[in-house]
């Protein structure tokens, strides 16, 4: 009938956000860099990540440069997200504990996607890149370069067209 049975502050500002459902945790951003994982049934916060500075201003509605403009994606018990302090964050559902992160060194404002075994995110600088938990995924070849520092369970697999970084790269470029 359209009643509401609770509403909770995000944070100051705004929400460009869109919040995500599952498993009665309702994980929802704000405009000041916060990401919070909210109980479904009763609006309590169960949890708060709070995002580091922008790299540089993303956002005209947000002063303080701590925008938060990536929807969150959940797959399991981890939510993904990225922030505009250049950011692929993994966190645990029901903790809110960071997992994982990725540094870009540019802004990461899009949603993450999943399918599959892989995890595809855009970044600022107008680069796609995709994450795997499956290593036969990607065929390395001899041009490859080992990756270090990423979560077993997601490998960066493949970046389009980086150079002179400890990475993984595609060696076509394309």
């Amino acid at each position: 009938n359209g009643t509401i049975i609770w509403q909770r502050s995000l944070g100051s500002g705004w929400a460009a956000t869109t919040p995500v459902v599952y498993d009665n945790v309702v994980v929802a951003g704000s405009g000041d860099g916060q990401m919070k994982g909210i109980n479904f049934n009763n609006g309590t916060v169960l949890w708060t990540h709070k995002s580091g500075k922008a790299i540089f201003g993303v956002s005209p509605y947000d002063r303080d440069n701590n925008a938060l403009l990536s929807s969150p994606t959940i797959v399991q018990d981890k939510v993904f997200f990225g922030s505009a302090d250049g950011h692929l964050y993994c966190l645990d559902l029901y903790s809110g504990s960071v997992l994982w992160s990725y540094d870009f060194g540019v802004p990461v404002l899009s949603t993450p996607l999943v399918t599959g075994n892989a995890l595809f995110v855009g970044t600022y600088d107008g680069r796609l890149y995709a994450f795997t938990t499956d290593a036969d995924y990607f065929v390395p070849d001899e041009n490859d370069v080992d990756i270090d520092g990423m979560a077993d369970s997601w490998e960066l697999e493949y970046f389009s067209s980086l150079t002179n970084m400890n990475k993984r790269t595609d060696s076509d470029n394309d």
